[in-house]
């Protein structure tokens, strides 16, 4: 590179290592391109249906067996952790339970974490403490 201008050798140099940086984030993006869609799942009668959005938002709806309804959403995206979506939640209904002892807010950790796989192209595992959900593609 000699009789090159420093400018030119930064553009050199970074042409240099931004091929290798881009083709590093595309199997993120596949990863997130995957995960992109609505998924559904039913685990000991529950029903839940989660949409994760390409805009980074997701929804979470869940029926129970006795008929109500309980529905989370906010933010999704792959954290640091290979295999690991995070949910961050900012908005959830019911927001209060009432019963005959009276009524008492319900509060929401402000973030959620599963390891997840992809044993089927229509298959989404996902894996916390709160236990494994098997979520099956429905768009």
């Amino acid at each position: 590179m000699t009789g090159h201008s420093i400018a030119t050798r930064r553009i050199v140099l970074g042409l240099g290592l931004g091929l290798p940086l881009a083709l590093a984030r595309r199997p993120a993006a596949a990863v997130e391109d995957g995960l992109v869609g609505a998924w559904c799942a039913t685990q000991d009668g529950v029903e839940f249906e989660l949409a994760l959005m390409p805009d980074g938002r997701f929804r979470r709806q869940e029926r129970m067996t006795d008929g109500t309804a309980a529905m989370t959403a906010g933010t999704w995206r792959l954290i640091e952790t290979p295999g690991t979506l995070r949910l961050d939640i900012q908005d959830w209904a019911p927001r209060r339970l009432c019963d005959a002892l009276g009524c008492s807010d319900i509060r929401m950790a402000a973030v959620e974490s599963y390891r997840f796989a992809f044993p089927a192209a229509d298959t989404l595992l996902l894996q916390s403490g709160a236990g494994r959900f098997a979520f099956r593609r429905t768009g």
